[in-house]
C-alpha cells in the first residue's frame, strides 16, 4: 500500500508539474502572438488569454507579462500594433491592475506611438461607434476606452488633471470621465475638484481642463449619437 500511495504521489506531482509547464507555454505563445504585431496572431492571443483570464492563478501572470509588454519602452516606440493590442485586452478583460500604468501613457497614440497627433487632425470628426465622445478619443488613444471599461474610479482621473497640463492628455482624461460618469455628472466633478482646490498650480491644470467640456457639450454628444445610430441603421 506504501508503493502504490508513493506511486500516487509521484504521479500526482508529474501531472502537476506538466500542468503547470503547459500553461506557462500556453501563456508565453500568447506572448508571443502579441509581440508579432500582426492583427491575425494578435487576435488569436486575445482569444486566449480572454479565456486564461477567468482563472484567478492565469490571470494574475498573464496581467504581469501583458504589464511587462506596455512598460517596455522599445515595444512602444518600435511595435505599436503589438502595444496598442495589449491596450485593448487590458480593458476586454477590465484589467484593474493596470490603471496606473495606463493612465500614466494615456495618449499613446495607436497611429502614433507616443508622439501628439499631427497639426490639424485633433478634431477628426468620425462615427461615436463604441468611445465615450463625438470625435472618438479612442481611435486614436486606446488608453482612453480601456479604460473606461474598468469604470477607473473618477477620483484617480481627478488626481491626474490636476498635475497636468498637456492639452492632449487633459482632453484624454476628460475622455474617461465622460465615458465613466456622463458629460454633465464629469463637468460637476472637475468644477467642485477646482473649487476646493487650494493648490494655485492644481487649481489652473483643473480650470484649464474645464475647456474640454465647451468642445464636448451634450448636444454635441446627444446628435453625434444620433448620427452614428441612424448610420448604422441604414
Amino acid at each position: 500500500m506504501k508503493k502504490i500511495s508513493s506511486t500516487c504521489r509521484i504521479a500526482m506531482m508529474i501531472g502537476l508539474v506538466l500542468s503547470f509547464v503547459f500553461t506557462a507555454s500556453a501563456d508565453s505563445d500568447s506572448i508571443l502572438q502579441l509581440k508579432s504585431g500582426k492583427s491575425d496572431e494578435i487576435e488569436k492571443a486575445r482569444v486566449l488569454i480572454e479565456r486564461k483570464a477567468t482563472v484567478l492563478a492565469e490571470r494574475n501572470r498573464i496581467i504581469n507579462d501583458l504589464g511587462c509588454i506596455i512598460q517596455d519602452k522599445n515595444m512602444r516606440e518600435k511595435n505599436i500594433s503589438a502595444v496598442v493590442g495589449v491596450i485593448d485586452i487590458l480593458g476586454d478583460i477590465q484589467a484593474v491592475e493596470s490603471v496606473p500604468y495606463l493612465l500614466d501613457m494615456v495618449n499613446y497614440s495607436r497611429y502614433f506611438g507616443e508622439q501628439e497627433r499631427p497639426h490639424g487632425t485633433d478634431r477628426i470628426v468620425v462615427p461615436l461607434e463604441d468611445t465615450p465622445d463625438p470625435n472618438n478619443l479612442g481611435k486614436h488613444f486606446p488608453c482612453v476606452p480601456a479604460l473606461v471599461k474598468m469604470r477607473v474610479p473618477s477620483a484617480l482621473v481627478v488626481d491626474r488633471l490636476r498635475e497636468e497640463n498637456n492639452p492632449t492628455r487633459q482632453e484624454c482624461f476628460i475622455g474617461i470621465l465622460i465615458g465613466t460618469e456622463s458629460r454633465d455628472i464629469a463637468e460637476v466633478i472637475v468644477k467642485r475638484a477646482a473649487d476646493f482646490e487650494r493648490r494655485p498650480e492644481a487649481k489652473d491644470a483643473l480650470e484649464s481642463a474645464l475647456k474640454w467640456f465647451a468642445v464636448y457639450d451634450s448636444e454635441i454628444l446627444i446628435k453625434s449619437h444620433t448620427t452614428a445610430t441612424t448610420d448604422a441603421n441604414h
